[in-house]
């Protein structure tokens, strides 16, 4: 039985039991939750093969094979009973080019898979490029790929956009700079969608209701996700400095919060909002050690801690329900299994 990982900071809820999620299946992979607490996912294995599970924390989880192949990008539930994935079929990375992005469904009322609908013509050179928001039963992709005549000064990452949500619409190019663009980061509340993504090292915002854009630049760096809630937006991104921002108008005006520890791999940085709570966690080093950085918002106050275990901890996916976090990780061992924990 595996002890918990993490201690509970003050006024934070005690830590559930661990709950193992997927035992033999872990490459990447993410995760969405519902208003009762439920977690939908969607995990590629070693074989490339992607995996469906869903459970709660506490509780427990069932998984089972879809027909997809590939990389897992971005997951979301429509509120209903369907997850959506966002994937790409084969191997992908910087400097790459490989298959376009696909999305399927699987639905939980009818136990069926859809067929996958291909979105794109190329792939970015950038990996995560994707991302995917639905709601009853219909959806909206924005992920980046390469435009232009290759060997040319114009061919570079621009954004493209396709999905039901907004009325039907296919591929659609969405950005045309002469600076790429990439990492694109959906959310959507009351049918307007909020994207931020990464236009040459600056980090831009836009909002639509229509499949048009109104957009402006935010801040330096590369974001790693957005949210909405309640009317306000949250974004977190990462600077030049590698060092992780909390931008957001919670307050009613923008406001900046720059964390001291850096970033010191490749792996993403996660967030979730739950009311007015916010959560934060990354892969940090101190005094030489890896440990995992854990930050949380709460009453406006923000609170630090790490977490230093005898193995190397990938937190994939922070999602929040009702006041608490729910972290989905697994070790740094290529055979760990996937566990979760609410606090």
């Amino acid at each position: 039985m595996m002890t918990s990982l993490f201690a509970a900071p003050v006024a934070e809820a005690a830590p559930s039991p661990v709950v193992t999620v997927l035992s033999d299946c872990n490459a990447e992979g993410h995760a969405d939750i519902t208003s009762d607490g439920t977690i939908h996912g969607f995990m590629t294995c070693a074989d490339l093969s992607i995996r469906y599970f869903s459970g709660r924390v506490p509780g427990s989880f069932t998984s089972k094979p879809s027909p997809y192949i590939g990389r897992v990008y971005d997951v979301a539930w429509d509120g209903v009973s369907r997850a959506y994935v966002l994937f790409q079929n084969g191997e992908s990375g910087p400097g790459t080019v490989g298959a376009p992005p696909k999305i399927a469904v699987y639905d939980v009322a009818t136990g069926k898979f859809s067929p996958p609908t291909t979105l794109g013509s190329r792939t970015a050179t950038v990996a995560n490029y994707g991302s995917i928001v639905a709601s009853k039963g219909r959806w909206w992709a924005v992920w980046s790929e390469r435009s232009g005549e290759p060997g040319t000064a114009s061919y570079r990452d621009q954004l493209f956009q396709a999905g039901t949500l907004l009325g039907p619409r296919g591929r659609q190019q969405i950005t045309f700079t002469s600076a790429p663009n990439g990492t694109p980061r959906l959310a959507l509340e009351n049918g307007k969608i909020t994207m931020a993504w990464s236009r040459q090292g600056t980090t831009q915002v836009a909002t639509t209701t229509t499949g048009s854009w109104s957009s402006r630049p935010l801040a330096s760096g590369r974001p790693d996700g957005v949210i909405t809630r309640d009317g306000r937006t949250y974004v977190l991104l990462r600077g030049a400095d590698g060092r992780v921002r909390m931008i957001d108008n919670a307050t009613g005006m923008w406001s900046t919060k720059i964390f001291d520890d850096q970033v010191v791999d490749s792996t993403a940085p996660t967030f979730a909002v739950s009311g007015t709570r916010v959560f934060a966690t990354w892969r940090t080093s101190t005094d030489g050690y890896l440990a995992q950085k854990e930050v949380s918002r709460i009453g406006g106050t923000w609170r630090e801690s790490e977490r230093r275990t005898p193995d190397v901890l990938w937190i994939f996916e922070t999602l929040a329900q009702d006041g608490s976090r729910v972290e989905l990780w697994r070790e740094g061992v290529s055979t760990s299994p996937v566990y979760a924990q609410r606090r």
